[in-house]
């Protein structure tokens, strides 16, 4: 799953998260064979717990912690 959007004011942007991350695991699971639905489930979470993501960068591997914010509200 390939990251398109970071916006400035969310968790994933303050903890480091870019444009163009290729997301590889979360929390330890691999994403490859996760549908949409599971993808945005396991990215959920109760405000202020956190979530682990494993991400490709520009051919490195880099690891993240974000405390997951408030939901974004929908346009």
């Amino acid at each position: 799953m390939t990251v398109r959007e970071v916006p400035p004011t969310m968790a994933a942007a303050r903890a480091g998260l870019q444009v163009d991350d290729e997301i590889l695991l979360i929390d330890g699971r691999d994403v490859r064979g996760m549908s949409p639905e599971a993808i945005h489930r396991a990215l959920e979470g109760a405000e202020g717990s956190l979530v682990r993501l494993t991400v490709l960068r520009r051919g490195s591997i880099v690891r993240l912690g974000i405390e997951r914010g408030p939901l974004r509200k929908e346009r």
